[in-house]
């Protein structure tokens, strides 16, 4: 069974941000990670198929722009083949929907 949680942030500086690198983080029960800008569909980061023991971050070339009154989602799927819930937390065991982002004004 898929879960997904998502979280929308606004831009809380009213200024362009520059994104030059993202850090997404998950757990073992994580299958997929996205960060995007809402209002141009702009994918800062997309991985498919989440793999615990492939964690690192994604530096760019030229920034993403996301303007003063643009938006950024994260949005995080994973499955729980258990029978126990799943919570928020740092053991392994645990899930996590994190992505840090590098950020410059």
């Amino acid at each position: 069974v898929n879960y997904t949680a998502s979280s929308t942030d606004d831009n809380p500086l009213g200024l362009p941000l520059y994104v030059w690198g993202v850090f997404p983080h998950m757990h073992q029960m994580g299958k997929s990670i996205s960060v995007y800008d809402e209002a141009d569909s702009q994918c800062i980061v997309d991985i498919p198929k989440w793999d615990f023991h492939w964690q690192q971050g994604y530096m760019f070339k030229q920034p993403i722009v996301v303007s003063p009154t643009e938006r950024v989602r994260l949005r995080c799927t994973w499955d729980n083949p258990t029978d126990r819930e799943v919570r928020w937390g740092e053991n392994t065991g645990d899930e996590m929907c994190l992505a840090f982002l590098y950020l410059t004004l």
